[in-house]
């Protein structure tokens, strides 16, 4: 069960609420409060009167009630100690219970940690058992059971999947179990009809996506061992690559403990080496298949290098230029992979982009329409994607690539410079590659970032520099960030190498350096939009192999260093930034793209907001005679701790998104807008939190006109 909903029940022990007072009290909206209503009347605890909502009077209400009394009912039904608790059989062992309910290992242990603090089982060696003292809290746990069985799951359903925030059931063809449909089930949705023996649910926190879908029906091929199914799966992906993005299926294969299959998935579509060969079918079956479903030749295949490529670019040059690769076809030219299905070229000017897309579009190349893009061109972000019916797709970036990293002035001196005549070639070194690899993680990356670290003795002698230099890739890391201030690609890169040392065995030298790095520029990122609780800092950041004494060691190093300080609140230690990070772009003038931009860097944990809400945003500020972003973000600077309590204070907690927050802070400085009831910028009790602002005041900005 979910906080919230255990929050609901635990409000409803002392009496019926109004749905209003339900909402202040959670800080939720409206949208939210009635999804849970519904999940918690049809759960059977609940029931609502227009709009009161009361405990229902039935045994298992009444029982909830009682076990408040006795245990922390949060810390009972939070995420998968629910499980664990109606699993308990009178004496099971821990391997039992691994077993029965279909948790991991370490999210089992970590619930029975759970349970044993707050009282609610006995552990004693390796058999755990509910305390049979708290006798409510045995019948609840029974009742649960029953309910479970009875409702959900039958005699015809089996659980394959189970952590905290999702459920995976199987069923005999065309009996039903508790969930969405999900995998195989609906493939006949997408063009791919196939039958299979079996019905497939889900239950998880996420709205169910493609990307889910492809993944639940991988999850079930690999847990049946069906090659067939497997390879159906495989299909599936292939025709609705433009559909996902690889760093999506990635995440979601580690989140399912699958992540090596998926891997080999990727290789498998790309003929590469495969680490499990037992799980998958002959080529030839694959290439049947294809052809039995209508997929196009080229979703799975890479068009011939051309030589002549190069060539016929610098003959059609005016004068001299120097472009640089940095992707597939830099490995190609190198022996580290045989061909590409697309060439990555960066140019160091608008002018040279100009020249080069010119002359790709008099040899026959087609701009893709940005219309048309993939998922994946969009996170990429290439200025420009050219196509041609027979020739390498050229993926074209101006100095900035893939909007995170710049062409610097190292990885331009560094790189090796081929000669086509007027075309200069500029072959980025390895180490650079493998950082932009990093970044862009599209299938086969991590292929070819171990490829890139392995070398080949087939790489032309001039084109070889010894071995991999790990450190040139850290530094050219540290120098990125200096560069790019307001870019947050560190983290990505650091996930990404982490999964090269999962997948392959290929540990970066600096990964636990890196790593504590991350962790300081990730609680620095959530510290700027103000301070925060310890306590929810960690709870945001904790997970994987980024563990609660880690984080709660880099604070006390942030500390150290007066970079955060620390401060208590009655029982709730707080932690925020000493020198509130400003804004390094802070002479932009406002445009909604820069400001859309600016939001997501000041207030990152706070709720996106839509781009219409951004568009009337910056009309509203400019109208008040703000023309830089700098402008706003001295006053947000000042404002962000007393924007904190105000919404804890006037908001029971709930807050803003960036808009919102950007309209609080304008508020609390200006005293026309501030005190206007009927302003968007209205602060209630303004005089007070106008006085705790004046603890960092700052001159009011002069207002060309305010809205009427």
């Amino acid at each position: 069960m979910d906080i919230t909903s255990i929050k609901l029940l635990k409000s409803l022990v002392d009496g019926q609420k109004k749905t209003s007072e339900l909402l202040g009290l959670l800080g939720i909206k409206d949208r939210r409060l009635a999804y849970i209503i519904k999940n918690l009347t049809e759960d059977d605890y609940i029931e609502k009167d227009d709009t009161t909502i009361r405990l229902k009077e039935t045994s298992k209400a009444t029982l909830f009630r009682d076990i408040t009394q006795t245990v922390d009912v949060e810390k009972l039904f939070r995420e998968s100690n629910e499980i664990i608790l109606f699993n308990i059989d009178k004496n099971i062992t821990i391997d039992q219970l691994i077993k029965k309910s279909g948790l991991s290992k370490a999210t089992t242990y970590r619930s029975i940690s759970d349970l044993q603090s707050i009282g609610a089982i006995i552990k004693e060696e390796d058999v755990i058992k509910i305390d049979e003292s708290k006798e409510q809290l045995v019948l609840f746990a029974k009742l649960l059971k029953t309910e479970r069985e009875q409702k959900y799951e039958g005699a015809n359903t089996e659980i394959i999947y189970n952590n905290n925030s999702t459920i995976l059931r199987k069923t005999p063809s065309g009996k039903v179990a508790k969930g969405a449909t999900t995998g195989f089930t609906l493939f006949s949705e997408y063009g791919i009809e196939y039958q299979t023996t079996h019905d497939y649910f889900c239950e998880q926190k996420k709205d169910l996506e493609i990307q889910h879908i492809l993944l639940h029906a991988v999850f079930a091929a690999n847990y049946s061992k069906n090659k067939m199914e497997l390879l159906i799966a495989i299909i599936f992906y292939v025709k609705h690559k433009d559909k996902v993005d690889v760093l999506q299926l990635r995440k979601g294969a580690s989140e399912l403990g699958m992540s090596k299959i998926w891997l080999d998935i990727e290789a498998y579509i790309r003929r590469k080496q495969l680490k499990n060969t037992d799980l998958f079918l002959p080529w030839d079956e694959f290439l049947s298949k294809a052809k039995l479903y209508d997929i196009p030749i080229e979703k799975y295949t890479i068009p011939k290098p051309s030589n002549l490529l190069f060539r016929e670019i610098s003959d059609r040059l005016q004068e001299e230029k120097t472009i640089y690769l940095f992707g597939g076809e830099n490995m190609r030219i190198k022996s580290l992979k045989d061909s590409t299905k697309d060439c990555d070229i960066v140019v160091e000017n608008k002018n040279d982009f100009d020249s080069l897309a010119e002359i790709l579009t008099r040899m026959g190349y087609d701009r893709r329409l940005k219309t048309n893009y993939s998922d994946e061109d969009r996170r990429i972000k290439p200025d420009d994607i050219f196509e041609h019916g027979h020739k390498s797709r050229i993926d074209l970036f101006t100095t900035t690539i893939m909007q995170d990293l710049s062409l610097s002035y190292t990885m331009r001196d560094r790189s090796d410079i081929r000669d086509y005549g007027k075309l200069k070639i500029g072959l980025l070194r390895n180490e650079d590659v493998f950082l932009l690899k990093a970044i862009a993680n599209r299938e086969g990356d991590i292929q070819d970032m171990a490829a890139l670290v392995a070398g080949s003795p087939h790489t032309p002698h001039e084109l070889q520099h010894g071995s991999f230099n790990w450190e040139l890739v850290l530094e050219e890391i540290l120098r990125q960030e200096h560069i790019n201030h307001t870019k947050d690609f560190t983290i990505i890169i650091f996930e990404q190498i982490s999964y090269l040392a999962e997948q392959t065995g290929i540990v970066a030298p600096f990964l636990d350096k890196l790593r504590r790095h991350v962790v300081d520029r990730m609680i620095k990122r959530m510290l700027r939009g103000g301070g925060m609780p310890i306590k929810e800092t960690v709870e945001l950041l904790n997970g994987g192999d980024i563990t609660e004494p880690m984080i709660r060691n880099r604070i006390d190093s942030l500390e150290k260093s007066e970079t955060v300080k620390k401060y208590s609140v009655g029982r709730t230690t707080y932690v925020q930034l000493i020198k509130n990070n400003e804004y390094s772009e802070k002479e932009l003038e406002i445009t909604i793209h820069r400001f859309k931009t600016y939001l997501d860097w000041r207030f990152p944990i706070r709720q996106k907001q839509s781009d219409q809400n951004i568009k009337e945003l910056v009309q509203e500020i400019k109208e008040l005679g703000f023309q830089t972003i700098g402008e706003i973000d001295e006053i947000i600077r000042n404002s962000t701790e007393t924007l904190k309590q105000y919404e804890n204070e006037q908001f029971s907690k709930r807050h803003f998104d960036g808009v919102g927050a950007v309209r609080v802070c304008i508020g609390l400085h200006h005293s026309d807008l501030g005190r206007k009831h009927s302003s968007k910028y209205f602060i209630s009790s303004f005089g007070k939190y106008n006085n705790m602002a004046k603890g960092k005041f700052i001159p009011e900005h002069p207002i060309k006109m305010v809205r009427k």
